[in-house]
């Protein structure tokens, strides 16, 4: 594993994961997203942007984890569903140095994520409530599942921002 990313198992408590799969099993699903605006094979997304309770657990974790003296805020989050022949392609959420990714995986599938690290590829396999933080300037894509696998791959994408708060000296 690369030490610029993050894994995290059981990111969520059982009752925050159940209530976030019931926020994904309601929501309006659109066919047609890629992982660049006109590049790679097209798979499902919906916006999550507005769900103030789901940013504020999720940012509740990520700052016990990472550190407390580390403070996010969401910019952007939606949710990515690839199914068989749905790979993404390689790209970077953002190309600020202050942005990065936290991905959460919704279910259990065989279609892992991975991403090039100084001329290596590593893979994360998902698994149900396992996280995944990194730089957004890091080059990653989704990989779908096999022919074999009737899951759908859910992963929630959160943009955060890494707030930094000048200390004012006397």
């Amino acid at each position: 594993m690369s030490d610029k990313i993050t894994v995290i198992d059981d990111f969520l408590r059982p009752n925050q994961l159940s209530q976030c799969l019931t926020i994904v099993d309601n929501l309006k699903w659109v066919f047609g997203a890629r992982s660049r605006s006109k590049e790679g094979y097209k798979f499902w997304s919906s916006e999550i942007q507005t769900d103030e309770w789901l940013a504020n657990i999720t940012l509740d974790k990520l700052h016990k984890t990472i550190g407390r003296e580390r403070k996010f805020s969401v910019i952007h989050a939606h949710v990515n569903g690839q199914t068989y022949g749905q790979d993404g392609i390689f790209h970077v959420d953002n190309s600020k140095d202050d942005r990065y990714t936290l991905l959460l995986y919704m279910s259990d599938t065989d279609g892992h994520t991975q991403f090039k690290i100084d001329g290596q590829l590593v893979s994360i396999e998902p698994v149900k409530n396992r996280a995944v933080f990194f730089k957004s300037t890091i080059s990653h894509r989704g990989v779908a599942p096999s022919r074999d696998s009737d899951e759908l791959r859910i992963s929630l994408a959160f943009l955060v921002q890494e707030n930094h708060f000048d200390v004012l000296k006397k």
